[in-house]
């Protein structure tokens, strides 16, 4: 990371550009262990069509083996994430917000633009930076972040808990 490019908070940056190297690291060699040492549980994905929340290592998993799937059916053999900015947002300096680029390659070149994303961090009570919700600014039916299936799973989920909570407090 070329550090004077980067906008915001240096220390925020270099945080922030950690965790994306550490979760791009662990997608690409299918390391759950590593992922969970740099994801917050529940963590919210949401792109401009999709949203899911992971609520287990499971379900990291499952998302994990899809987004790759996804990206290498797309022809992509890595990808690179770059912060464009990052700061703290609290006075604890606990919570980063920072935005960042994701680069789709093959071979080293360009598949397509790349697409910005927004992302959380924040430090747990033992200290450790763990993302808790990303945000990309790209549809998830042009670039598959999330499985459709899932998340069209989780919100019909949703629908029914909030109908059966609905159905509740009317007989009551």
């Amino acid at each position: 990371m070329v550090l004077s490019a980067v906008k915001g908070d240096l220390v925020a940056s270099a945080i922030y550009q950690a965790n994306l190297d550490a979760v791009s690291k662990a997608l690409w060699t299918s390391d759950l262990k590593l992922a969970l040492e740099h994801l917050a549980l529940p963590n919210q994905t949401v792109t401009a069509d999709a949203e899911y929340v992971m609520t287990s290592p499971d379900d990291v998993l499952i998302i994990m083996t899809d987004f790759v799937a996804g990206l290498r059916a797309m022809g992509a053999d890595s990808y690179l994430r770059v912060c464009r900015s990052a700061r703290f947002t609290t006075a604890d300096r606990d919570v980063i917000v920072g935005e960042h680029d994701t680069f789709l390659l093959s071979g080293g070149q360009q598949l397509r633009p790349p697409y910005l994303n927004v992302m959380t961090l924040v430090r747990s009570a033992k200290g450790r930076w763990l993302a808790c919700r990303i945000e990309a600014m790209e549809r998830n039916s042009i670039v598959p972040i999330i499985s459709p299936d899932l998340a069209l799973a989780q919100q019909r989920d949703l629908q029914q808990q909030f109908r059966d909570s609905g159905s509740s407090t009317d007989e009551e």
